[in-house]
């Protein structure tokens, strides 16, 4: 699977726009969800979207920002177990692009 961060969008505020987007075979076999942790409440993960687990194809469709500083974590599970097998965890503050400010944006993709 493929996030992509999209550093002081729009150009001069301090968010980050999260996508996602090409899935790789493997993305099949397992169940995402994704959501923010706010820097002001460490302890409470925000899940975007619906409230369920989504396919890899649902997931592309979620689209959200987040502030500076703020952390964006992704679960997977695995669908034949019902395990969440790994928790990706992205740090805006720590990530963020030095030429991202201003009138400058900057793209980032990871893929997990």
């Amino acid at each position: 699977m493929n996030i992509s961060f999209q550093y002081n969008w729009p150009p001069g505020n301090k968010y980050v726009r999260i996508s996602f987007g090409m899935a790789n075979v493997e993305d099949s076999k397992y169940l995402f969800r994704a959501g923010l942790v706010k820097r002001s409440a460490k302890t409470k993960v925000y899940w975007q979207g619906p409230a369920e687990w989504l396919t890899h194809e649902q997931l592309k469709e979620i689209k959200f920002d987040v502030e500076r500083g703020d952390l964006v974590v992704v679960d997977k599970q695995d669908k034949d177990t019902g395990e969440t097998v790994l928790r990706h965890r992205w740090d805006t503050e720590k990530d963020w692009p030095s030429e991202a400010y201003g009138a400058s944006s900057t793209h980032v993709p990871f893929d997990f």
